[in-house]
């Protein structure tokens, strides 16, 4: 079977539409990775300026805390990711305001060395 020209360009078409919306997604991946690694960045040093005995706090002081209140999108969202890249820990998988305001999150010692390489920058 062969395709018609206009066949042919139709498909054409599509594929340099399918091109166009897959950059475009591709600089939104990108421009979300990034504001997540700022996110995780600051959260780390909200966490050492909070924490009163270390570099730890309790869930309800940083929920509460009024700069952490206007940065963060998502605030659980990031410290799940936080946890997950192993930079701090905390009790439970995820933290509800009210719930769990009292619970401790601690910056681990990889989250540690990260102030290191963030300070260089």
């Amino acid at each position: 079977m062969h395709q018609s020209k206009s066949s042919r360009a139709i498909t054409a078409s599509a594929m340099a539409s399918i091109q166009r919306a897959t950059a475009t997604s591709d600089v939104h991946v990108q421009g979300h990775e990034q504001r997540i690694e700022e996110e995780v960045k600051q959260l780390l040093l909200d966490i050492r300026r909070i924490g009163a005995d270390g570099p730890s706090c309790t869930f309800g002081q940083l929920f509460d805390d009024e700069q952490a209140e206007q940065y963060y999108e998502a605030i659980v969202g990031t410290l799940k990711c936080a946890k997950k890249r192993g930079l701090i820990d905390f009790k439970g998988q995820m933290l509800l305001k009210g719930v769990h305001d009292k619970v401790d999150i601690s910056i681990t010692d990889l989250g540690q060395k990260e102030k290191a390489v963030s300070s260089a920058e």
